[in-house]
């Protein structure tokens, strides 16, 4: 009982420190840029102005804000797990969630809970029942492909990469306006004639188990997050910017043009190209992984970024979400699992330029 009392306790205080971060996070950039100057004052010149670049009021106030509400999503879902005594079922999602909390460090002494925490999680036995009440996951059959469907990817595929070439051309604003209409429409219907009988299949099953899915689908996201704020740290090690220009571009926009188009149209579009579409031509599990990241991670910076350096680099977080969703479809053959796991991805981001936007 005073282990329970303990880790609920470290949950609120997680989601408390969390939401004072967020209200203190001017004060709190402002302290942290200045730490950064301190601790490379002493380097060359040219280091500090690279520091100076990459490390602005505007980029550290991103970041302590970014860091806030990861923390206070994950302190909700531990303190979901906890009060419900749901560890000793849950007990490898307790475990990651509270090592990601650790590493995101929003609170000095919230990191030191944290450790405690996870001792008294990692010394919780694991539910015997468990194997016999868990719903595993199966894995749909694979579907006839036949060439008429490949050749179908193919044309999918160009039409897609016509948001890259048409633009070039299109000099008049309203010509522009009316070209992305009918480029998105377009772009989905294909997505959904193309893939039509896999959906409704896949639909259907995700349907019947719901309720399974869905833990799959947070499950995967949060693995899938942790793993993008470590690819995060890497790309400002290697040099990389804070923000990557296609989410800079996204910023740029208006919340009703950009959500639309984040939540319900990429993970739609994008899930039926680069995993239900590639996976017709890949079928090895590793190899259409491998491939999925590159392409998935290129798409979001060819074009925008310059030098095949900044590129690799600024590609690195896009890699690692293609490359985990890659790895889910291998595991369920579903491709609505995919789109679920995208679409809890991209409102997270939505959500947060929202709160951005209200500063």
């Amino acid at each position: 009982m005073k282990r329970k009392i303990y880790l609920i306790c470290y949950a609120v205080l997680q989601m408390l420190a969390s939401v004072y971060t967020m209200f203190n996070a001017n004060s709190i950039a402002k302290e942290s840029l200045k730490m950064i100057k301190d601790v490379f004052k002493e380097m060359p010149a040219e280091m500090q102005t690279m520091i100076n670049e990459v490390y602005t009021l505007d980029s550290m106030v991103s970041s302590v804000w970014m860091t806030a509400i990861v923390a206070l999503v994950l302190g909700a879902i531990l303190l979901w797990l906890f009060v419900r005594d749901r560890v000793p079922v849950k007990k490898g999602l307790a475990i990651t969630l509270t090592v990601i909390s650790m590493l995101l460090g929003v609170n000095d002494i919230v990191t030191l809970l944290a450790v405690v925490a996870l001792v008294l999680i990692i010394g919780i036995e694991k539910d015997k029942v468990v194997k016999k009440e868990k719903k595993e996951i199966k894995k749909l059959r694979e579907l006839k492909v036949t060439g008429k469907d490949l050749l179908w990817v193919v044309v999918l595929v160009l039409a897609y990469s016509t948001q890259f070439i048409v633009p070039l051309f299109i000099e008049n604003a309203t010509l522009g306006i009316i070209f992305e209409i009918l480029y998105y429409v377009l772009i989905f219907a294909l997505v959904l004639y193309i893939f039509g009988k896999r959906l409704k299949r896949d639909f259907k099953a995700f349907k019947e188990n719901f309720g399974t899915y869905i833990g799959y689908i947070f499950k995967w996201w949060g693995i899938m997050l942790g793993l993008s704020i470590v690819a995060a740290g890497i790309r400002l090690l290697l040099g990389g910017d804070v923000e990557t220009a296609n989410q800079a571009g996204l910023n740029s926009m208006p919340l009703w043009y950009v959500g639309p188009l984040a939540m319900i149209w990429a993970p739609f579009v994008e899930e039926g190209i680069f995993r239900g579409g590639l996976r017709r031509f890949v079928k090895n599990d590793k190899v259409f992984v491998v491939l999925s990241a590159l392409l998935f991670g290129l798409l979001h910076t060819v074009g925008s970024e310059a030098g095949l350096y900044n590129i690799f680099i600024q590609s690195l977080q896009y890699m690692v979400m293609g490359g985990v969703m890659a790895h889910v479809y291998t595991k369920t053959n579903n491709i609505c699992v995919n789109m679920g796991v995208h679409c809890v991805q991209n409102t997270f981001g939505v959500v947060m330029m929202f709160l951005m936007s209200i500063l």
